[in-house]
């Protein structure tokens, strides 16, 4: 008996190679003539321009790397230009996209989700803006003016977001919900009027370090931060912001820093009522060369100063009413300098709290030093009415070329309290107690 035998040649048919996808976006128009962006769940690049024909808008894609292989497609293909004179809707899903609004007045406003990632919406009218962009082809694209005629209202989900506006117009409202992540907000122009939103600002950056960053900004309405917990902490830098109505930031509960300035005297910021809320924690706020009615600052429980530096410094202000500072509990160090106010009033809460004050006009003042062993130091500054409470604790009043024109009241508590006095006082009516 023969035994048949065989061997089975195995083959494997070779894969054929495949560039990895590319994102692509879905772009289509609604029954209201508004453009609309979907994007897939890959790294989306996408920039949004005025078409060659007057009504239309030209959609082009971008790469989120550094080849070919990134490219992001608009329905299929590198561009696409549609027929429409109306607004602008965001839903880019997962990823990291970013989408650049330039060359283009949009007729309309810019609503809708960047979605999940650290993703980056720009309306930038300049190369040299914060946010880069490279088309498909490789090349950089021409940058010409931004603006939206109507209102700004996105949000970006979890992530580190991004919203740029760069010698950019919205005419409405601006609105931006950052989620959870390091979001941030960019805004900086030329001047105040290349760079402006008719309406209100809203930025409520959510959870994590954020940061919001403003040069030159003119606002028709309110300007308002609603931050919310900070990893470590949220950073406030805002220099020439001009608003029509009120400023109110209400930041988070970790370590806040707060500059709030004008470019300098004769270029100052300006708002009606400014109110700043850091909450607890180590915080530093900075805010000088501005024009208001009211300015209210707040900074929670702990001790705001460095080691060489005040944690709260306010110089060089204009106040039509009142300025109320409240410094919390914590050993606080307060400067305050070259200011005028109709009324002061000053709240070091209990602590080892360091106050100065130093060339202020003000018609009313109250300074109020409650726990702790305290240091307030009153110069070159006139008052009409000068009240200085402090507590039972050992506390320390200088006064140097001070002057009061009606009535002046020193009353030092129960502690064991020093009174300084280095000359070139005129001091009205004055009642002192318990000071040595």
């Amino acid at each position: 008996m023969f035994k048949s035998s065989f061997r089975r040649r195995l083959a494997f048919e070779g894969l054929e190679q495949r560039q990895l996808l590319a994102g692509n976006v879905n772009v289509s128009l609604d029954v209201n003539g508004n453009l609309v962006l979907t994007g897939d769940l890959e790294s989306n690049h996408v920039l949004v321009r005025r078409g060659f024909f007057a009504g239309t808008i030209l959609v082009l894609g971008g790469r989120s790397g550094v080849d070919s292989s990134s490219n992001t497609t608009i329905n299929g293909q590198d561009s696409q230009s549609f027929s429409t004179s109306g607004g602008l809707i965001l839903d880019m899903d997962n990823g990291n996209d970013r989408v650049v609004l330039t060359d283009i007045g949009l007729q309309g406003n810019l609503t809708g989700s960047l979605g999940s990632g650290n993703d980056q919406l720009a309306l930038q009218s300049a190369s040299n803006g914060p946010v880069s962009f490279t088309l498909n082809n490789g090349t950089s694209p021409s940058y010409k003016k931004a603006s939206t005629s109507g209102l700004l209202n996105v949000s970006g989900s979890n992530g580190n977001d991004t919203l740029v506006q760069y010698n950019a117009i919205v005419g409405g409202n601006l609105t931006f919900l950052g989620g959870n992540g390091r979001d941030a907000f960019n805004s900086s122009g030329t001047t105040t009027g290349n760079n402006a939103v008719g309406g209100s600002v809203q930025l409520t950056p959510g959870g994590g370090d954020d940061s919001i960053s403003i040069l030159r900004m003119s606002v028709g309405g309110n300007f308002r931060v609603d931050d919310g917990s900070a990893d470590f902490q949220t950073n406030v830098a805002i220099t020439n912001l001009r608003a029509n109505l009120d400023i109110l930031m209400n930041l988070s509960i970790r370590k806040d820093v707060v500059t709030l300035r004008g470019e300098d005297g004769a270029t100052p910021f300006q708002g009606r009522n400014i109110t700043i809320n850091t909450g607890n924690d180590v915080d530093r706020v900075d805010v000088r060369d501005g024009t208001m009615v009211n300015l209210t600052v707040t900074t929670g429980a702990s001790s705001d100063r460095t080691s060489s530096k005040p944690g709260v410094s306010l110089n060089f202000l204009s106040i039509d009413n009142k300025l109320l500072l409240d410094t919390g509990d914590g050993n606080d160090w307060v400067f305050l300098g070259n200011i005028t106010a109709d009324s002061l009033e000053v709240d070091a809460q209990d602590g080892n709290d360091k106050v100065v004050a130093n060339n202020l006009n003000v018609h009313d003042a109250v300074y109020s030093m409650f726990g702790g062993d305290d240091f307030l130091g009153l110069h070159e500054s006139t008052y009409r009415n000068l009240d200085v409470f402090t507590s039972d604790d050992d506390d320390v009043l200088q006064v140097r070329n001070l002057t009061t024109t009606r009535d002046t009241t020193f009353n030092g508590g129960l502690g064991f309290n020093t009174y300084q006095d280095q000359g070139g006082n005129s001091l009205k009516s004055l009642t002192k107690v318990n000071f040595a």
